[in-house]
């Protein structure tokens, strides 16, 4: 179970390469390296993304297809909404001066 979630994390950092690609004209590995820039810090916030894309292209197949127009559409417009928002919001550094969470430290 450990190696599924691994997996699902590290498909999520790199769900959005394809859209570089495309949109930016990027080589693969450049485009796989993007992606993990700015999937880094909510990767499982871009994979519960997808499921629930998924889960929208799913409920349209249940409905014999006739809904498959509309949710299909769906799904491609909420996974360019995913990149956009991701690309246009980068993850915030963390500078080196910053503590890690936790215990605080006491004062002697």
């Amino acid at each position: 179970s450990r190696t599924f979630l691994a997996v699902l994390w590290l498909l999520s950092r790199f769900a959005l390469a394809g859209w570089y690609v495309i949109d930016r004209e990027m080589n693969p590995f450049d485009a796989l390296q993007k992606s993990w820039q700015v999937t880094g810090g909510r990767a499982w916030r871009v994979l519960l993304t997808l499921l629930l894309l998924i889960l929208v292209g799913a409920a349209g197949i249940m409905l014999l297809l006739v809904g498959v127009l509309f949710t299909l559409s769906f799904a491609l417009y909420g996974y360019r909404a995913l990149y956009e928002y991701c690309d246009a919001h980068p993850v915030a550094k963390k500078s080196a001066h910053e503590r890690p969470r936790g215990r605080k430290r006491r004062r002697r």
